[in-house]
């Protein structure tokens, strides 16, 4: 398991500044159709964006809604409100030696 901590950069400075949290879990295996497999999960705070790359290649993309954005009482709520998202990923070799990913 990965664990991802840091200050956020859209709040201004308080005595206690809020934190980007999000964590990784990671799991790798092989098969004899696809060669190596890595299933993930990852949880994280509702703001800012958050990508995760294997290999160069995009395994998980998550950015908050338009009504989230539109609103500074959901905008709060996600500031607040500490790896309330959730998301799965797997990714496989492909032939050109690279990964192939699905998921959320």
């Amino acid at each position: 398991m990965l664990e991802l901590e840091g200050a956020n950069p859209l709040v201004p400075l308080v005595s206690r500044p809020l934190e980007i949290d999000a964590s990784v879990e990671l799991d790798f295996r092989t098969s004899d159709s696809d060669g190596l497999v890595i299933d993930g999960e990852i949880r994280h705070d509702c703001m800012p964006a958050f990508e995760l790359y294997i290999d160069g290649t995009a395994a998980y993309t998550w950015a908050p809604s338009a009504t989230t954005l539109g609103s500074a009482s959901r905008i709060a709520a996600c500031l607040f409100t500490p790896e309330n998202e959730r998301g799965r990923f797997q990714c496989t070799e492909n032939s050109q030696g690279g990964f192939t990913c699905r998921g959320r």
